[in-house]
């Protein structure tokens, strides 16, 4: 009797030696806004706080640095602590500036400008005590701030978003990663092509919160309609997201064009933020002069950003990705399978894996504004296979994509690197 209660006694010491006495502090490195920074805020929102305490580190000030602080996350700024390197448009803008003085000289303040934030993230590590850190762009983009997370001798996440090459620096950084999170086989597919070990990597969908287009109200689709002076008969076509020549709205306005030589009752709406930089001003500019010279003035609104995308989904009867490059993992299209409408996206990165041809939603080649003109007018024809695929797509992404999954596969990674 006296064995058996030594057995487990011994027992319950070795379970309660899993259970970690005190909160792993992760830091997530936040570099711009977006859909990453979405992203962020919904796996941060989700964590078990008993055991993973989030800290996120903004490169400078901007929309989420507000809302991270108004669910009670500590944040920090790189732009704001010192000694500081201003604001990241500061940086370019002087980047720019030295050029005439010689290719050198930009060289070297740029050097300068990476020693500084190197130290000044590792010294923030090691401040906070972070137990790992969380890069949430990807290898290339946050290259500086891994090489600090290996200075302070800390495990690491590289979360990559995005397809974008590796130099040989970047290469280099490849052993100081402890694992890489890809947000879709694509993307995975890409990076091992850089010799990125297969065993480091595991592919692990964005989340989405399912349940946000069901807390949409018909007061507040009535509204959104009734803003854009929409009647019950008009058809709503929204392209959603930032204004970049990558996104592909010049292919969608075109396909509008031909839309409305057979359908005269229709409205698209291009939501999406402009950002200051020049070459995406001349861009807004010729989206702009694309509108006047097909005549489309009575048809096309450019909204600017807003933030009630759930409601301007709603009030929607198509929703069009229309990215004339691989777009590693839309949440648009995501977004607009939960809102229950016809969504209809560009076969290339990993928009396959997200939308079934005919049966979630319809794909069409990037560039082909001919293609996408015919796909719009299938969906405006043929109303009641439409809406059958909008309700399976619907149910498809809620198995697929809910939040409460991502965050799981999340946290079994993060355990699995700090070994609770």
């Amino acid at each position: 009797m006296k064995v058996i209660e030594k057995d487990k006694a011994r027992q319950l010491s070795v379970d309660l030696s899993k259970i970690p006495n005190k909160r792993h502090r992760i830091l997530y490195i936040q570099n711009g806004g977006g859909g990453t920074a979405t992203a962020l805020y919904d796996l941060v929102q989700g964590l078990d706080r008993s055991i993973f305490e989030p800290i996120v580190l903004f490169y400078e000030p901007d929309f989420y640095f507000q809302k991270f602080q108004d669910i009670g996350i500590t944040v920090f700024a790189l732009s704001t602590q010192k000694p500081s390197l201003g604001s990241i448009v500061f940086l370019s803008e002087t980047t720019d500036y030295l050029q005439q003085y010689g290719k050198w000289l930009q060289t070297f303040y740029r050097l300068v400008c990476a020693c500084i934030l190197v130290i000044r993230v590792a010294a923030l590590i090691k401040r906070e005590k972070i137990s790992l850190v969380h890069h949430n762009d990807n290898l290339r983009q946050d290259r500086f701030t891994v090489l600090a997370a290996w200075l302070a001798g800390v495990p690491q996440v590289c979360h990559m978003h995005a397809f974008s090459q590796l130099a040989r620096f970047e290469k280099l950084l490849i052993p100081s990663v402890s694992a890489f999170l890809y947000v879709s086989t694509a993307v995975e597919k890409y990076y091992l092509d850089f010799q990125i070990p297969i065993e480091k990597g595991q592919v692990i969908y964005n989340g989405f919160n399912t349940s946000a287009s069901e807390q949409v109200t018909i007061q507040e689709i009535v509204q959104i309609r009734s803003e854009f002076n929409m009647s019950d008969r008009d058809v709503l076509i929204s392209n959603i997201g930032r204004l970049d020549s990558w996104k592909g709205q010049d292919y969608f306005i075109e396909a509008i064009a031909k839309v409305i030589q057979h359908h005269s009752n229709v409205k698209a709406l291009i939501v999406g933020k402009l950002e200051t930089r020049p070459c995406l001003q001349n861009y807004y500019q010729k989206l702009q002069k694309l509108v006047v010279d097909l005549n489309l003035t009575d048809y096309v609104i450019f909204t600017g950003f807003r933030e009630d995308i759930p409601q301007i989904m709603a009030a929607s009867d198509i929703l069009v990705h229309s990215a004339s490059e691989p777009d590693p993992c839309p949440r648009v299209i995501v977004e607009g399978m939960l809102s229950g409408r016809s969504v209809i996206g560009v076969a290339a990165g990993g928009v396959p894996e997200m939308i079934e041809d005919q049966t979630t939603g319809l794909l069409v080649p990037p560039k082909d504004a001919s293609k996408m003109s015919e796909a719009i007018l299938w969906v405006i024809n043929n109303q009641e296979k439409t809406l059958h695929m909008s309700e399976v797509a619907q149910q498809t992404a809620k198995e697929r994509f809910s939040i409460e999954k991502h965050v799981f596969s999340v946290q079994q990674l993060y355990r699995t690197i700090l070994k609770d």
